[in-house]
């Protein structure tokens, strides 16, 4: 129906992407002097830990942060100083975790990100030049010394064959803006011509050829981990806070009282039961038919909320949805 459907992705082509080799690690400290040297720059990695690492290193209380440790409402705030800072011109470092590549329309001249699936350092480009206001932006596509992924394994894995194509092909290959080559990444990492190389995909295959729905649930979740919904006393909102908490002990869990709540929620992967998190978390009950029954929404009771990093109790940095 397009004539020359290539030629619509050459106006899109406002970033320059440099990879550097994985071989190369860099540590916290490297990547911190790095930022420092930018007015602006947006720095995306893998993980809550991570950012709070180069937060630390850097030591600047101007820099920012962004990741699902803080509450929605929280993130909002951030994400409206970041865009007044851009607007003005004015000094904008911003670390982040993977959060910020999904729908939030910012521009930052230059982005650093962890290595990652494709499709996700696609995002953080969306997220350099994306006005178009220079020539080309840059995308600096590094590896951190402590290369650690999601727990769910298949971010990894994604990110792998990222890196296993870049080592084959060299950096001059690696076409961001070219769908064929997007297309070659994909038929790559899920196998689609050899199917049968891959016992996982074949039995799902087999399981779709017999219509057995049921059992293609049960054994096949994008979302492996079970995650658990928390409420936390940012201090802007204490007074929601508060009434949720009264609330949760007279009424119990309502439609109303999740409603709410979203602006103060945050998602954490379930902790196992011997985890000390659960000390600091008060469940909140389904009130129905003169029972009490377990839901999993909590009310976190600690003073472990920080107003730069949200949700941070000491030694358990692993358990965020990233």
């Amino acid at each position: 129906m397009v004539n020359e459907p290539l030629a619509l992705f050459t106006p899109l082509e406002r970033t320059e992407y440099r990879w550097h080799s994985p071989q190369q690690r860099w540590n916290w400290n490297y990547l911190a002097e790095e930022l420092e040297q930018h007015q602006q720059a947006l720095c995306i990695v893998n993980l809550n830990r991570h950012a709070q690492a180069i937060i630390e290193e850097i030591d600047n209380p101007d820099v920012l942060h962004l990741s699902t440790n803080q509450c929605p409402a929280h993130r909002q705030n951030v994400l409206a100083e970041v865009r007044e800072r851009l607007q003005n011109k004015q000094d904008c470092i911003l670390i982040a975790t993977q959060c910020i590549e999904a729908g939030v329309d910012i521009d930052f001249p230059i982005v650093y990100r962890a290595y990652a699936p494709l499709d996700a350092i696609i995002q953080a480009g969306g997220r350099c030049n994306r006005e178009g206001l220079l020539e080309k932006g840059t995308v600096h596509v590094f590896c951190p010394e402590d290369e650690s992924y999601p727990p769910d394994g298949g971010y990894q894995q994604a990110a792998d064959m990222t890196k296993e194509l870049l080592t084959r092909l060299g950096s001059e290959a690696m076409q961001m803006h070219h769908p064929e080559f997007i297309h070659q990444y994909y038929k790559n990492l899920y196998n689609l011509s050899d199917p049968n190389a891959n016992k996982e995909t074949q039995a799902l295959l087999e399981l779709i050829a017999a219509g057995a729905f049921p059992e293609i649930a049960k054994e096949y979740r994008l979302i492996k981990q079970d995650n658990i919904n928390v409420i936390c006393p940012y201090q802007p909102l204490l007074d929601l806070y508060q009434q949720l908490e009264t609330e949760s002990s007279e009424i119990g869990l309502t439609k109303d009282w999740i409603q709410n709540a979203k602006p103060i929620t945050i998602s954490l992967y379930r902790p196992k039961t011997d985890n000390p998190i659960w000390d600091s978390l008060t469940p909140v009950l389904l009130h129905k038919r003169g029972q009490q029954e377990q839901t999993d929404w909590f009310i976190y009771n600690q003073e472990h909320y920080d107003q730069r990093l949200g949700l941070y109790p000491k030694d358990q940095l692993n358990l965020w949805i990233a």
